[in-house]
């Protein structure tokens, strides 16, 4: 595992994952599963290696689609000792992390395959905030009562 000293600070990627912060390289983009499980009271060092264990298959095989030569998939910041992961192993990392978000992209891509479309409450919900007015919104009358 490389230690990585100089990146371009760590920034946030996924809304509906505020701790989950990723920093860029000269090369690779990584993200600091330290930083998220410290946010979410789980124990890194146990985290960390339950998730290369578990998801080393998927890990073996991001890796070879993507290029990512083993040595690179992994990384320690060097101002923090953080444990940083290569940006592609994101989502297996939050299943590992959060089992019920793993159940919800699984549902997601079943809705997918079936219907073609899958949109999630957040997409639909900002949509609808630049669709319409915030009087339009509030003003709405309850329809349930029709």
């Amino acid at each position: 595992m490389r230690t990585i000293e100089n990146h371009q600070g760590f920034r946030l990627r996924f809304g509906e994952f505020p701790d989950l912060l990723f920093t860029a390289t000269d090369t690779r983009t990584y993200f600091d599963m330290t930083h998220y499980l410290q946010s979410v009271k789980l124990e890194p060092e146990e985290k960390i290696a339950e998730f290369i264990a578990g998801f080393a298959l998927w890990i073996d095989l991001l890796g070879k689609m993507y290029g990512i030569p083993p040595d690179e998939r992994f990384a320690v910041d060097a101002a923090t000792e953080h444990s940083l992961a290569e940006e592609s192993f994101a989502l297996p990392f939050l299943c590992c992390t959060d089992p019920a978000f793993g159940m919800y992209l699984l549902e997601s891509m079943s809705q997918m395959m079936l219907t073609g479309l899958v949109c999630s409450d957040s997409y639909i919900f900002i949509q609808a905030q630049q669709r319409f007015t915030h009087e339009e919104l509030v003003s709405t009358p309850n329809t349930n009562e029709l």
